[in-house]
């Protein structure tokens, strides 16, 4: 890993160097648009078994700032201010997830992003069926000109941006999508509240070091008529997108290099997690007070 994470360092110092080269680019392209940096401090909230180590108290503190869930999180009771939404390629899987959503009317109430692939036509439309449009955006990759070889550049833009600009939140860079060879859901997370100008990012449920879900309990009951995915990982001892046999660059080493190089500061809500090896725990009741 050493040779690795030096590179990366290298690498990140590089994008980030260049990257008020891009400043008068970016306004150029990008001023039209209304911007907005909604949270300071940004709680991350993954489908991890620590999840439930959260307590009714602690989720009220969360509540008390900006969060944001991805993927199966849909089945928890907690409603975050942010959701994004990444749809399986298995048919059934995809079929599940959507039946979960239809049953979330609750998140007609807060900003939900969805990644798609090109592939996947006519599920930008599902989604207007459940959700007010207004409220959805699309999340994607954008390259512009010739900075478009060595730089992505990402924005979060309405379906309906020709009339809708009041009040979006619109991202002009990103630096780090390039060195990675695996874009997990935690990697888009931790970019979109770098980006969001978050101070301070808390993961919870985001564990690594086991596969095991919060839903996989048995003392979880669903509160609504949801399906539970099956887990096809669950002989894994640890997550897919952190397992050195399935791809070039962890999410692991991304974080510990994120950490070391970003003013922004990172905690993890459980010792449980692999993250605690190199993040300090969140003291939820010290930021209480």
């Amino acid at each position: 890993m050493g040779n690795l994470k030096v590179s990366i360092k290298n690498e990140f110092k590089y994008l980030m160097n260049r990257a008020d080269n891009l400043s008068l680019r970016r306004r150029r392209y990008f001023g039209k648009y209304s911007f907005k940096q909604p949270f300071d401090k940004l709680f991350i909230l993954g489908s991890g078994l620590t999840i439930n180590e959260l307590t009714e108290s602690q989720f009220n503190h969360i509540n008390q700032y900006s969060s944001v869930a991805v993927n199966f999180f849909m089945v928890h009771p907690f409603r975050p201010n942010f959701y994004f939404i990444e749809i399986s390629r298995n048919h059934e899987d995809r079929e599940m997830y959507f039946h979960n959503l239809s049953l979330r009317s609750d998140f007609d109430q807060i900003d939900k992003f969805y990644c798609f692939r090109k592939e996947d036509d006519g599920l930008d439309e599902r989604l207007t069926d459940l959700f007010d449009p207004a409220r959805l955006y699309s999340y994607s990759l954008l390259k512009m000109g010739n900075y478009g070889r060595r730089f992505n550049y990402q924005k979060l833009l309405s379906k309906y941006y020709h009339t809708k600009f009041n009040n979006r939140f619109f991202t002009p860079q990103d630096y780090f999508d390039r060195v990675l060879n695996n874009v997990s859901s935690i990697e888009r997370l931790c970019q979109f509240g770098l980006q969001g100008g978050a101070k301070e990012i808390i993961f919870c449920g985001v564990d690594l070091n086991k596969t095991d879900c919060f839903y996989d309990s048995a003392d979880f009951i669903p509160y609504l008529d949801f399906k539970i995915p099956y887990r096809r990982y669950k002989d894994k001892k640890v997550h897919t997108t952190n397992d050195k046999s399935e791809v070039n660059f962890t999410v692991e080493e991304f974080l510990i290099s994120l950490t070391e190089l970003v003013d922004t500061k990172f905690y993890v809500s459980s010792a449980n997690s692999k993250l605690s090896n190199f993040m300090p725990v969140y003291d939820f009741g010290e930021n209480e007070q």
